[in-house]
């Protein structure tokens, strides 16, 4: 039985990759369970602001993002070791929201997650788990 989809948010492994993206809610982890449609939005920055010595704001470092959902530790291995390929960190290709809560686009990104050590388990759910976007450019 397919999952029903909510959102278009998408992922797949290694950059330029849109023609296989997948939808987050119909992947499934090594126990058969599907990921949780993510909370995307708001949460895009352009960079880091700064003002320089003539009192002009300007933006340094690439564009950002990040998702935000429960997820099973087997889902945590999913996404370490069949998107990130048993790193924690690496590229992917993304389907997204920046500004507009109904335009998604397609980007190539850098995904980095946190080690699971790191994260206060919930029985087998990790219930604030981040997917932090780094680098994004747009496809």
């Amino acid at each position: 039985m397919m999952a029903e989809t909510f959102k278009d948010n998408q992922i797949v492994a290694g950059h330029n990759n849109a023609g296989t993206l997948a939808n987050i809610e119909t992947l499934q982890d090594a126990d058969g369970v599907y990921f949780w449609y993510v909370e995307d939005y708001p949460h895009w920055s352009l960079g880091q602001e700064i003002i320089r010595g003539d009192k002009q704001k300007v933006t340094r470092g690439g564009e950002t993002t990040y998702w935000r959902n429960p997820i099973t530790i087997g889902q945590w291995y999913y996404i370490y070791h069949d998107i990130l390929s048993d790193a924690l960190s690496g590229n992917v290709t993304i389907r997204t929201r920046k500004f507009s809560t109904s335009t998604y686009s397609n980007y190539n990104a850098i995904l980095t997650i946190r080690n699971i050590t790191e994260y206060q388990l919930n029985g087998n759910w990790l219930n604030d788990f981040i997917w932090e976007f780094s680098d994004l450019e747009a496809l």
